[in-house]
């Protein structure tokens, strides 16, 4: 069988009792009681209080997607064989992750400068959303799809610029702030990380676990990017999609012997 039909609620329930995957480096959190500081007023405005019908197009992005996206199929739950080595050599380039088949791909190889200056400038035009339509009052399903999308696109210019990177939420910049700590962009006179958008102001506000699915961090770890866009429409079936291909793939749950093993993506949501 293809799939395992592990449910959302065990692994859920299990995530904070079993040691991660090594190669699955995601971020880490702070303790539950550092939730509360860490939601401060300031993210307050961003709490949904819909009284509107606007309603976004994401069309651009989900051309883009399309571009860019290999969509690889579900997992076969198989781990990858280790790479053979140069002929004559015990060198072993890429990646070496038993995972590292699993889940959509990005081809930052073939992307360019111009195409991730394109992407740039997509991310200025939903910063320009942000601040000029009041996003709190949307509908929720449209809200939610506006922050799922800003958040990927942020994450995958980020890596773009830095390409080829390992491990995403390595990196650092010159303040050492990490990848997902380090301010993108400002919306309503708040600067905003990757960090922010997903704890601060969707897992604050969202109590369904399957937007947890809905945000690519571009490590093995991470749940998949899709080949389309986040919309009001399609974003609790497209969430549902993600969901049920990370939580039975091998990089979302496995059992090693006696223990069961997590992706560190689920840390991140945990306290929520």
């Amino acid at each position: 069988m293809r799939y395992t039909c592990l449910t959302l609620g065990l692994l859920l329930s299990v995530g904070l009792n079993v040691p991660a995957f090594a190669q699955a480096q995601t971020v880490q959190v702070g303790a539950l009681n550092a939730v509360t500081s860490s939601a401060s007023s300031q993210f307050d405005r961003f709490t949904p209080r819909p009284s509107t019908n606007v309603r976004l197009d994401f069309t651009i992005w989900d051309e883009m997607l399309k571009e860019m996206v290999y969509y690889t199929g579900p997992s076969l739950r198989q781990r990858a064989l280790r790479p053979t080595p140069v002929t004559g050599t015990l060198q072993v380039y890429g990646h070496t992750s038993p995972y590292r088949l699993e889940g959509n791909r990005v081809v930052f190889e073939e992307l360019g400068p111009e195409f991730t200056a394109i992407i740039g400038d997509y991310i200025a035009d939903l910063v320009e959303i942000g601040n000029s339509v009041n996003i709190e009052t949307i509908p929720r399903e449209e809200q939610l799809a506006y922050w799922l999308n800003l958040h990927n696109a942020l994450v995958i210019k980020e890596i773009s610029d830095n390409y080829p990177v390992r491990a995403p939420s390595t990196l650092t910049d010159d303040a050492g702030r990490k990848f997902h700590d380090i301010p993108r962009v400002t919306i309503n006179g708040v600067s905003l990380s990757l960090r922010n958008i997903r704890q601060d102001i969707v897992y604050r506000n969202w109590s369904d676990p399957l937007v947890i699915y809905g945000f690519f961090h571009g490590d093995i770890g991470s749940p998949s990017i899709q080949r389309k866009a986040y919309s009001g429409s399609n974003v609790q079936r497209t969430l549902s999609f993600s969901a049920d291909e990370f939580a039975n793939s091998l990089r979302g749950f496995m059992a090693w012997g006696k223990t069961a093993r997590l992706s560190p993506h689920y840390q991140d949501a945990a306290p929520y």
